[in-house]
């Protein structure tokens, strides 16, 4: 958010009901809340539709106000760029991709979260194996256990 000082209104392109991007949603909606921006819309990809974009960009172009900026929490930041194209607008995106190769797209898309999974494979592991000696969940992260444990 502090990358978009003049960014006022969001959107979110929801695209799963998964965990992970529930807890992103979160985080996202906290840092806004924080710094006294608005969320003016829920954009939902359609992953049956022929061209994702289109459908993201019709849902666009229906608004009564384009965003400053999207907010992609599942890798869909690729479909969010295509669909700005589409209506030739300067809309921010702010996602995460596993790939900084895929986030070449003429200036489009212009903050990039990348995902270091195997980082994050390690630090689980870690936490889950201390958890298990010690019963006692991390100081310094909140952490969950296959969504049944939580501190």
């Amino acid at each position: 958010i502090q990358a978009y000082p003049n960014s006022t209104r969001f959107a979110i392109l929801r695209s799963t009901d998964f965990y992970t991007e529930k807890k992103r949603i979160e985080g996202f909606l906290s840092a806004i809340n924080d710094y006294g921006k608005k969320r003016i819309a829920d954009l939902r990809e359609n992953s049956e539709t022929r061209s994702r974009a289109a459908y993201i960009a019709r849902q666009l172009a229906n608004l009564k106000y384009l965003p400053d900026c999207i907010f992609c929490p599942s890798g869909n930041i690729l479909y969010a760029a295509d669909s700005i194209k589409k209506l030739n607008k300067n809309i921010h995106c702010i996602g995460f991709d596993m790939h900084a190769k895929r986030a070449d797209n003429d200036g489009i898309i212009t903050h990039l979260l990348l995902q270091d999974i195997d980082s994050q494979a390690r630090k689980a592991w870690e936490y889950t194996g201390n958890f298990l000696k010690t019963s006692i969940f991390p100081e310094d992260k909140k952490t969950y256990i296959d969504n049944i444990l939580e501190g």
